[in-house]
């Protein structure tokens, strides 16, 4: 084995510090600790999507507020006049080609 490949390999060597097999007790601290991380990243992020969407309705709410009036205009006196809905039928003194 060359000297690159003997630093690259990894292994598990019984003897070495920090390299014990964790007991039963430590297993399940693990898993309760994990857990508790766990609730706690879906709280806050359930707090997160709650100040978003609270933020966001505020923001439409004062656009609606501030646009009320602009809005009442409009549909009292639409632009151009008159609005006319139906359909154009156009007479020409010419026949359309076939």
């Amino acid at each position: 084995m060359s000297v690159e490949q003997d630093r690259l390999r990894i292994e598990y060597r019984p003897g070495a510090p920090g390299a014990r097999p964790r007991g039963p007790l430590a297993r399940a601290l693990g898993w309760v600790v994990g857990g508790a991380l766990l609730g706690l990243a879906l709280m806050f992020s359930l707090i997160a999507f709650f100040l978003v969407c609270t933020a966001g309705l505020i923001f439409a709410g004062y656009v609606m507020w501030k646009t009320r009036a602009l809005r009442r205009r409009m549909r009292e006196h639409p632009p151009g006049g008159n609005v006319i809905e139906g359909e154009v039928v156009r007479e020409t003194d010419r026949e359309p080609p076939r």
